[in-house]
């Protein structure tokens, strides 16, 4: 029995070392919204609701730096429930690097300014996307868009020397139905300290209030993880082996 009652989805917190060329490209190539600022942080949405989907932390170059090789981040998957909006953001002129395409609609992936790889879709799966290699034709299906109504994290995928071990550790911690899928992969800075490169830092989640974090704590410990709890009981953070923090807040 996982230990971790889940009560969101799963956010990614993307280090990074230029906010504003960031937040141009997740609002116009993938049409999400901030929906708050604070000092080095920006949350993103979607336009339907104010529940965070991606948060980005602005660190410059004298703090943080190019990762070397593979980054701990090789793919994250978006999921957007209607397709249309997709097919809309890809008339609009969306710099894509592959196409895609599915029983629903289209689907797109690109590179962002720091070189994070991000797939949109809207099918049940991602695994339903076909390339397509073809001279696309797409439709201006609607007049009235400010972005994507509905969006879901489908996907992190994480680079990682030790891939068994910390798909176990998160098999433990929320059982098998979690979007962190951990690929076996050797590179420089795959287990660096996240403080130290602009790559995928943490993961934050809500969970139930009934979690019992003492107890999650007493077990983090016992398997040589770091652990950090707040003194009012509010969240608890868990670096697990690549140095990603895993923040659960109730």
């Amino acid at each position: 029995m996982n230990k971790i009652e889940t009560v969101s989805e799963f956010v990614p917190i993307l280090k990074l070392n230029n906010r504003s060329l960031n937040l141009d490209f997740y609002t116009n190539t993938l049409g999400l919204k901030v929906i708050n600022e604070e000092n080095a942080f920006a949350d993103l949405s979607d336009h339907g609701s104010k529940a965070v989907k991606l948060i980005l932390e602005e660190s410059p170059s004298m703090r943080s730096r190019q990762v070397k090789g593979l980054k701990k981040l090789a793919k994250l998957v978006l999921k957007a429930a209607v397709p249309e909006e997709v097919e809309l953001l890809l008339y609009l002129g969306a710099n894509y690097q592959d196409l895609y395409r599915g029983p629903k609609g289209w689907g797109f992936s690109a590179l962002s300014p720091e070189g994070d790889l991000i797939v949109l879709h809207s099918e049940d799966s991602i695994s339903d996307l076909m390339p397509y290699d073809g001279q696309p034709t797409f439709k201006k299906v609607t007049t009235e868009f400010a972005g994507l109504s509905h969006v879901e994290v489908e996907m992190i995928s994480v680079n990682t020397p030790q891939s068994k071990d910390s798909q176990a550790l998160f098999a433990q911690l929320f059982g098998t139905e979690h979007p962190v899928k951990f690929i076996a992969a050797e590179g420089e800075d795959l287990q660096v300290a996240n403080n130290l490169t602009w790559d995928l830092v943490g993961i934050e989640v809500q969970v139930a209030k009934r979690t019992d974090f003492f107890a999650v704590k007493d077990w983090a410990e016992r398997q040589t993880i770091g652990v950090f709890l707040d003194k009012k009981d509010r969240f608890l953070v868990l670096t697990e082996l690549n140095g990603l923090e895993v923040t659960l807040r109730k």
